[in-house]
């Protein structure tokens, strides 16, 4: 209880909380207890300031196996994050996740599928969206470089059948609670699109890219409001949602003979790279030179670090010293049962050589669609 004569801390300037909050908290940890003091400070500080950098990815770990939920009582709907910064883990309860198909992260946000529903959720505030139906036809692009064909161009009828697809992988262009926002989503083979897109707010996706066989899609990533693909034939196209039709940057480099063995991501980069960055095995990443046209290989990324995983990478800047690094989660077999060990590999880029473990999450866990799955909490 305030005594009498005492200062009322709720009662300062706004004008002056700003200039504290720029001054006081090196972290964005800090800066969320800053806000977490009244409901005054919480309404004069904006929930993502931009003097801070980016909050250090969580990794979102598979379910502990089934016998430990049921002997320590642990309900379905509790998810353990890994906090890398901090080295420690965090569990909250996802209720809305049970049943529904974790399909990526992005910008703070998990995609879902219980289909045919599509759903986005935020786990830090369990805010959530809900996108177009799958059930729903999806509208066509009509591409002037690209031949018609009946083939090309099916005919979707009003029969849930012919829109029953799973998503691979999902992604947003920003944060879904700011305007202009776009979800893509990559499907199975049973689709008649590989590629489709949405707008918040839309009432159905859009086809961007029929599905092939060949050349094989490897990965999407946004990048400066447009989508890039990679593809297993040494190609990257270019999507510009807001000025269609799209170009292609050819690729250089070879990904080798035994391309089954080696794994490529795309990366969105930054202001700096001019495109998004193309990471092979885990350890040699390739950036787009416009005055060679060509992919080139780079040991140097700058004060970058890179977080990879299949279906959401991050590129983004670490406020405690660490730097041209790439950190990506892995999954080794465990006794054969069906379990896991679930660990974090830390290399240093331009050497490729793995660097001392970060103390990681390394028990045994079941393998579940998804998971595990970078994710860059936020309060927004």
């Amino acid at each position: 209880m305030r005594l009498r004569g005492d200062p009322d801390w709720a009662d300062l300037p706004d004008e002056l909380l700003v200039i504290i909050a720029q001054k006081a908290p090196r972290t964005n940890v800090q800066y969320v207890r800053l806000r977490s003091v009244c409901k005054a400070w919480r309404r004069a500080l904006p929930p993502r300031p931009r003097h801070l950098l980016p909050p250090v990815p969580w990794l979102l770990l598979p379910r502990l196996p089934l016998h430990t939920c049921s002997k320590f009582r642990i309900p379905d709907s509790l998810f353990t994050f890994f906090d890398l910064s901090r080295s420690r883990t965090w569990q909250i309860r996802l209720p809305y996740v049970s049943g529904k198909h974790i399909c990526g992260s992005s910008y703070g946000w998990l995609l879902l599928e219980q289909h045919p529903a599509v759903s986005l959720l935020n786990p830090i505030t369990q805010a959530t969206i809900l996108l177009p139906s799958l059930d729903a036809p999806p509208s066509i692009l009509t591409y002037d470089y690209e031949p018609q064909t009946e083939r090309e161009r099916p005919e979707f009828s009003d029969q849930k059948s012919e829109y029953n697809n799973c998503i691979l992988k999902a992604s947003l262009s920003c944060n879904p609670t700011e305007p202009g926002c776009v979800v893509i989503a990559w499907f199975l083979s049973s689709s008649d699109w590989e590629l489709a897109f949405c707008r918040i707010g839309d009432a159905h996706w859009t086809g961007l890219k029929m599905w092939s066989a060949l050349p094989k899609l490897l990965d999407f990533t946004f990048h400066s409001n447009s989508v890039y693909t990679l593809n297993s034939a040494n190609e990257v196209f270019v999507y510009d949602l807001q000025n269609l039709p799209t170009g292609n940057l050819h690729s250089y480099f070879r990904y080798g003979i035994n391309i089954c063995i080696k794994q490529m991501i795309l990366v969105e980069g930054d202001a700096e790279s001019g495109g998004p960055l193309v990471v092979e095995n885990s350890n040699v990443v390739y950036k787009w030179f416009a005055n060679h046209l060509r992919w080139l290989p780079v040991h140097d990324i700058g004060r970058r670090v890179l977080f990879l995983n299949p279906r959401h990478s991050i590129n983004l800047q670490w406020d405690e010293g660490r730097e041209n690094e790439i950190y990506y989660d892995l999954m080794r077999s465990g006794n054969g049962d069906g379990r896991f060990h679930v660990g974090i590999n830390r290399v240093k880029l331009g050497t490729g050589m793995i660097l001392p473990r970060n103390p990681s999450p390394m028990g045994l866990f079941f393998s579940i669609p998804g998971l595990p799955l970078w994710i860059t909490p936020s309060l927004t």
